[in-house]
């Protein structure tokens, strides 16, 4: 009735949010934070001017709270989701966002369960996207829809189970930035390595992605340690990063000199698919 447009609540307890703010057809800006409750499919959703949400540590009723709320915004372009991963699956799907921000940070109360890490699932459907930061250290499952849009990626993927894991998070994740032009990779992991498992490396993809042959021309690699893995995905990339102009390599902050020179004198040794790229250590 008062023609609101913009609306940013934030609690310090847990409630139940009116079913109005759900139905504002006139809401353009959104934002909650804490421990407000995004109410079950029960509830109507219509909020067909909302063009900017912010979701930050509010409490979801059910899985499908989220999927339902994304239904009923019809215009939204710009998504932000701080949450503790509290349930199996986030499935955000939206065919106009154009700016995603999704943190997903793992309490640890099960770090031991193996199965409910398995079950864990992050689904991304998307095909607008231009922009994508997601920060994940649940490190579970995470499928994503085409994202031919997509132009600058942050991405950054804590595994807390074990490398393999990790690196087909990364693998996966690869083949969808078809046309990313900007990419930084956050490659520190939390590795958990079980004893009767075999640990597998780093996984090349059967084809090379797109992005990597024709596109990708700055990337930024952050919190490099000198492991295995991360020198298999750096040699990868130099070698496949055919139009490639600048790799930023960032030392883990512990690094002693000695090992910043010893990884400086691996990676500057590899094999560059670009004649152009420079290679900068931080």
């Amino acid at each position: 009735e008062r023609s609101v447009q913009n609306i940013d609540i934030c609690l310090d307890y847990h409630a139940h949010l009116p079913p109005g703010l759900f139905t504002c057809k006139t809401l353009v800006d959104f934002s909650i934070e804490s421990f407000g409750a995004i109410p079950i499919v029960g509830n109507v959703m219509c909020l067909p001017r909302l063009k900017r949400l912010h979701l930050m540590y509010v409490k979801y009723e059910g899985n499908e709270s989220l999927p339902h709320l994304l239904s009923g915004c019809p215009a939204l372009e710009e998504l932000l989701i701080h949450s503790n991963t509290d349930y199996e699956s986030f499935n955000i799907s939206s065919p106009t966002i154009k700016r995603l921000f999704v943190h997903l940070h793992y309490n640890g109360e099960d770090s031991d369960n193996e199965e409910y890490c398995c079950n864990y699932k992050l689904e991304i459907k998307t095909p607008a996207l231009v922009y994508l930061h997601l920060a994940d250290d649940s490190a579970k499952h995470i499928e994503c829809g085409a994202l031919n849009s997509l132009i600058e990626a942050d991405i950054d993927i804590k595994a807390y189970i074990n490398d393999f894991i990790y690196a087909r998070s990364v693998v996966k994740l690869f083949d969808r930035l078809r046309n990313v032009k900007c990419l930084k990779l956050q490659l520190s992991c939390y590795t958990k390595v079980p004893r009767h498992k075999e640990v597998k490396g780093w996984m090349e993809p059967e084809q090379v992605p797109a992005c990597l042959l024709s596109r990708l021309s700055t990337t930024k690699l952050v919190g490099i340690k000198g492991k295995r893995l991360e020198f298999e995905i750096i040699k990868y990339l130099l070698r496949n990063a055919k139009v490639l102009k600048r790799m930023e390599v960032v030392y883990y902050c512990s690094l002693n000199p000695y090992e910043k020179i010893d990884m400086l004198q691996n990676i500057s040794a590899f094999q560059r698919g670009s004649s152009v790229c420079e290679v900068r250590f931080v």
